[in-house]
């Protein structure tokens, strides 16, 4: 209770888990979705579920290895708001589109955005929480692998009602929506 107490009285930890729900609680759920795409969209077989998988694995990797590199994050703020905004689209987009020439760079987009996000929001989690309470605001963010099936299963149903694109487009629009109400919530975080 002392975790969610002081995540309640501090906007800026505030503004840092709300945001964090839609990369990891949101976003993610499109895992379900690939089978789908890849068979009834894309019309590839199993063996295409297992290169996409693989090709969003690099795009992370590769992100990490950049921020690795660096000792800093300048603008840990604007950098998260840029990235979750890309990784919205980016599902939108993926269902959008039919084309796997599309679908493989907005996978990789996605996964790059997502290795960003987390270290530039463990970090502000990390630098703003004081030292007392970091195990339970950090265990609170974790919440967010909880809700992840639940957005799961509401995609699904989409997908399942309307077809495996739109389900893709509702993960997207949602995260851009998990956006909005951050930014409703700490309207100066991007100048962070």
């Amino acid at each position: 209770m002392e975790g969610f107490r002081f995540i309640a009285h501090d906007r800026m930890i505030l503004t840092l888990v709300l945001l964090g729900l839609a990369p990891f609680a949101v976003g993610i759920a499109h895992r379900t979705l690939l089978p789908g795409l890849i068979t009834e969209v894309l019309e590839a077989d199993v063996e295409m579920l297992g290169i996409l998988q693989s090709v969003a694995a690099i795009g992370s990797l590769g992100a990490g290895l950049y921020l690795a590199s660096h000792t800093t994050i300048p603008r840990k703020g604007a950098l998260m708001l840029a990235v979750t905004v890309s990784y919205g689209v980016s599902m939108f987009f993926v269902g959008w589109t039919s084309y796997l020439w599309i679908v493989a760079p907005l996978l990789i987009i996605g996964a790059m955005s997502q290795t960003v996000f987390r270290a530039a929001n463990t970090t502000m989690l990390l630098e703003r929480t004081p030292v007392r309470l970091r195990g339970r605001v950090v265990s609170v963010t974790l919440i967010d692998h909880a809700l992840s099936p639940v957005m799961g299963i509401v995609s699904g149903v989409i997908a399942d009602s309307w077809g495996v694109g739109a389900g893709f487009m509702f993960l997207g629009a949602a995260i851009l929506f998990v956006v909005a109400v951050a930014m409703a919530v700490n309207p100066g975080f991007r100048k962070i």
